[in-house]
């Protein structure tokens, strides 16, 4: 088995800033990807009364379920519930 793929991690300041000042909130995002996913490819068609169709192609990736965590070495880190690959760092005032 693979090691998951850590892809990007992406630091977002508020508005337009560039840099966090004390006591904001900056979010980070981690995109990973499981490296021993793999895809099963498929066909669907739709046919009507008349015999006219419809065809679609489909694809379902099937990958282990990753966990993400992180830590910082000041501030609080919190991980977003609704977006596990999601953390807020508060940083301190």
């Amino acid at each position: 088995m693979a090691d998951p793929v850590i892809s990007n991690v992406t630091v977002a300041y508020p508005g337009a800033q560039t840099s966090a000042l004390p006591g904001d909130q900056v979010r980070i995002t981690v995109d990973a990807t499981d490296a021993d996913n793999y895809t099963i490819a498929g066909h669907v068609t739709v046919t009507d009364a008349k015999g006219g169709s419809a065809s679609a192609a489909f694809a379902v990736v099937v990958a282990d379920a990753l966990t993400y965590t992180a830590t910082a070495d000041q501030g609080t880190i919190s991980q977003d519930p609704a977006n596990p690959n999601q953390f807020v760092l508060t940083v301190p005032a």
